[in-house]
C-alpha cells in the first residue's frame, strides 16, 4: 500500500501528465487492502501498517518516520469548512479503531490506545486511552 501511495504522491506533487493514473491507483489500493491514503498526505519513512484494512489517512495529514498504524485507524479533518489535519510525530503508535481528528499534534513516541478518540494535542512519550482521549 505504501508503494502505491508513494507513486500516487509523486504523480500528485510533481504535476506529472500521468496524474490520470491516480484514480485507478486509489481504486487498486482500496480493493487490495480496504484502506484509503490520500495522495496529498505527507508520510515519512518506514510507516508500518500492521493491518491495513480500514485505515483512512486524509489529504492534509502529516506523518513522521517509524510510525505504526493498526487496523481501522482514521486520521482526518473535523469539517470541510475548517480543513485542518493531524500531525503524527516520529515513532508514534496508533492502535486499532482510534480516531484522530482536526489540528491535533501527536508527540514523538506517543501511544494512542485502541478505540480512542483524540481531539486534543498529545505530548511526547504519553499514552492516551478512552473516549475522549485521556493521558495516562
Amino acid at each position: 500500500m505504501i508503494l502505491i501511495y508513494r507513486l500516487g504522491h509523486y504523480l500528485t506533487v510533481s504535476g506529472s501528465v500521468f496524474r490520470f493514473l491516480n484514480q485507478p491507483l486509489k481504486y487498486l489500493m482500496q480493493v487490495l487492502s480496504g484502506c484509503h491514503i490520500d495522495f496529498s498526505a505527507e508520510i515519512g519513512q518506514r510507516l508500518h501498517l500492521a493491518h491495513p484494512s480500514g485505515v483512512i489517512i486524509g489529504k492534509g495529514v502529516r506523518i513522521g518516520d517509524d510510525v505504526v498504524l493498526y487496523q481501522h485507524v482514521t486520521l482526518g479533518g473535523r469539517s470541510k469548512l475548517n480543513p485542518e489535519y493531524p500531525v503524527v510525530a516520529n515513532a508514534a503508535t496508533l492502535y486499532a479503531n482510534c480516531v484522530v481528528l482536526g489540528a491535533v499534534s501527536i508527540g514523538e513516541q506517543a501511544t494512542v490506545g485502541a478505540c480512542c478518540l483524540v481531539l486534543e494535542n498529545i505530548p511526547a512519550n504519553a499514552t492516551v486511552y478512552g473516549t475522549p482521549g485521556k493521558i495516562a
